[in-house]
């Protein structure tokens, strides 16, 4: 049925680790994630292409405040990892800020919104931690990876579905 909806949540963190220990689960989800922005472009340039974008200046402003208001998600996201995690993920970040234009006043003024300078952000932490940013040590993943794998196993399924059938 087309009005049936399944949520499914995770802790981002345990995620992260889960899909940091089997990295064929982490493949499959970044090849899901790859197709789904490949054919959100295609769409875009279709639109633009068949003229259905009545005023092209006014589009790509919005989707640069979508771009830049996704990498303040991205960021804060990352931010709210334990130091190791991100010290691990800024050259994915960085990848990420070329891919989409993100210049250094655009990053660092992310950075302020969260209450991060530029110095902290390169450190690792914020001045006056011990390293953790909201991390509390064991996060129990053994009693929950379980769960994480049947809810990304049903996630990939339904993406599959979606895309292929």
């Amino acid at each position: 049925n087309s009005d049936d909806v399944r949520v499914l949540c995770w802790d981002r963190t345990q995620l992260i680790q889960f899909l940091e220990s089997d990295r064929s689960v982490q493949r499959s989800i970044k090849a899901v994630m790859s197709w789904d922005i490949v054919s959100k472009l295609k769409s875009q340039r279709l639109l633009l292409s068949d003229g259905l974008i009545h005023d092209p200046e006014a589009w790509t402003e919005k989707r640069q405040e979508q771009t830049q208001s996704r990498y303040a998600a991205i960021l804060h996201n990352m931010l709210l990892s334990d130091s190791r995690q991100l010290r691990e993920r800024k050259e994915e970040l960085h990848k990420y800020r070329e891919i989409h234009n993100i210049d250094d006043a655009s990053h660092e003024r992310a950075l302020r919104k969260f209450g991060w300078t530029l110095a902290e952000f390169e450190q690792g932490h914020r001045n006056g931690t011990a390293g953790e940013h909201g991390a509390d040590g064991d996060r129990g993943e053994d009693s929950s990876s379980e769960q994480i794998m049947n809810g990304v196993e049903d996630f990939c399924r339904l993406l599959y579905y979606k895309i292929f059938k």
